[in-house]
């Protein structure tokens, strides 16, 4: 879950499994709440929830109470030009929030990659005439978007341009790496 304060800055939260139970019956969108026992690690690298360089992990000690007749008043939202993810203006490491017109969506796909069957979902969004296809990686538990293309531009398979997301490398480029 991401958590925001007043001021408008967010942080990764996390619960794990065996605790959901404790957390999920009174914790929703839009309250306030005051959170403490809990731990703190890094966030990690890429594909973050947010931009924060640490995040909160909730433990069997972390103790969660409703703030009542506390709002935050601020959009939970910080809206990005799809242009700014085609030009790599900023940095599409973490999650960031676009909005645009629908253009297209397929039903769920699904390839091997890694020697596992994986599925996707492709959408397709337009904004003030930049097209952006993203694709959702889909299992049991989640929907993530994995990357954004710019769509525009050349026409390939979704398979093609979801396989060509990943750093992969050919046996023989494997080998020349062995030899430097």
């Amino acid at each position: 879950m991401i958590l925001m304060d007043d001021k408008g800055c967010k942080i990764h939260a996390s619960v794990r499994k065996t605790l959901i139970y404790r957390f999920q019956s009174f914790l929703s969108g839009g309250c306030v709440y005051h959170i403490s026992f809990f731990g703190v690690g890094e966030s990690g690298r890429d594909f973050r929830p947010t931009s924060h360089p640490f995040k909160i992990n909730f433990d069997i000690h972390t103790s969660v109470r409703l703030v009542p007749n506390k709002t935050i008043n601020l959009s939970p939202y910080n809206f990005v030009p799809i242009s700014d993810i085609m030009f790599k203006v900023l940095d599409t490491s973490f999650l960031i929030d676009v909005i645009g017109i629908l253009t297209g969506a397929s039903g769920e796909q699904e390839f091997e990659k890694y020697g596992t069957k994986q599925k996707i979902i492709t959408i397709e969004l337009d904004q003030d005439g930049y097209t952006c296809t993203m694709f959702l990686e889909s299992n049991d538990t989640a929907v993530r978007v994995i990357s954004p293309l710019q769509d525009s531009a050349k026409k390939s398979t979704l398979e093609d341009d979801f396989l060509k997301q990943s750093d992969e490398k050919t046996i023989e480029q494997l080998k020349d790496l062995a030899d430097v």
